[in-house]
C-alpha cells in the first residue's frame, strides 16, 4: 500500500485539546521534542478524535507548543494569557503553512476539542470569518468549550445536517450533572 493514493472530498484541519497536563519542567507551553507528551497526543485524541474523519478526509493535525492545563485556572492571567498566545501563534502558522502548500483551493472543515476549540475560535474569526476561506469551510466543529451565541458576526450555528459554511458546537457532562461555572456563565452559548 505504499504507493496507494486516495482522493477525498474534504480536508480536515484538526486542532487537538490539551494533553500537557502533567509536571511543568518545559514550563507553561508545550516543549515540541516531548517524546512522552507526542505520543500522548497521537495515541488518545488524534488516534481517537481526528479519526472520525478518516473514511472522506485528509487530516492535518499540528503539533503546536500548546497551554499547560493549569492556565485555565490560573490566577495569573498575563502569564496564562502569554502562554495561550503562544500556542495560538504555533497553530496560525500551522493553517498558513497548510493553506500555502496543501490546500490548493480544496474546502475544508476545521474541528477541535478543549483548547483546540480556544485556538480554533480565534483562527477562524481572525483568518476565515471576513476573508475568502469562508466560501471554503465546509463547517467548523467547535468542541468542548463554551462558543458564545455572538462570538462570529456572520457565521451561523448548524440547522441541520446537511448546512454549510456554518459552526458545530457542544459540551458534555455526565448525566444530571451541570457544573456550577455553567450556571455563571453570563452569555448564551451554541448548542
Amino acid at each position: 500500500m505504499g504507493n496507494e493514493t486516495r482522493d477525498t472530498l474534504v480536508d480536515v484541519f484538526f486542532i487537538h485539546p490539551t494533553t500537557y497536563t502533567g509536571d511543568t519542567t518545559d514550563g507553561l507551553n508545550a516543549n515540541l521534542n516531548n517524546a512522552r507528551l507526542n505520543a500522548k497526543t497521537d495515541y488518545r485524541p488524534i488516534l481517537y478524535q481526528a479519526s472520525v474523519f478518516n473514511q472522506h478526509a485528509r487530516i492535518f493535525a499540528p503539533r503546536y507548543r500548546q497551554a499547560h492545563i493549569s492556565c485555565f485556572s490560573m490566577k495569573n492571567s498575563v502569564r496564562a494569557k502569554a502562554a495561550f498566545d503562544t500556542a495560538y501563534d504555533d497553530v496560525k502558522n500551522a493553517f498558513l503553512h497548510y493553506l500555502k502548500y496543501d490546500n490548493n483551493g480544496r474546502p475544508f472543515i476545521i474541528a477541535s476539542h478543549s483548547q483546540g476549540t480556544v485556538h480554533a475560535g480565534r483562527l477562524i474569526k481572525e483568518m476565515v470569518e471576513k476573508t475568502a476561506l469562508r466560501d471554503q469551510m465546509v463547517a467548523a466543529y467547535l468542541i468542548g468549550m463554551p462558543v458564545p451565541e455572538k462570538y462570529f458576526e456572520s457565521l451561523p450555528p448548524c440547522k441541520d445536517e446537511t448546512s454549510t459554511g456554518c459552526i458545530i458546537s457542544w459540551r458534555t457532562f455526565r448525566s444530571g450533572y451541570m457544573p456550577a461555572y455553567v450556571d455563571k456563565e453570563s452569555f448564551k452559548t451554541i448548542v
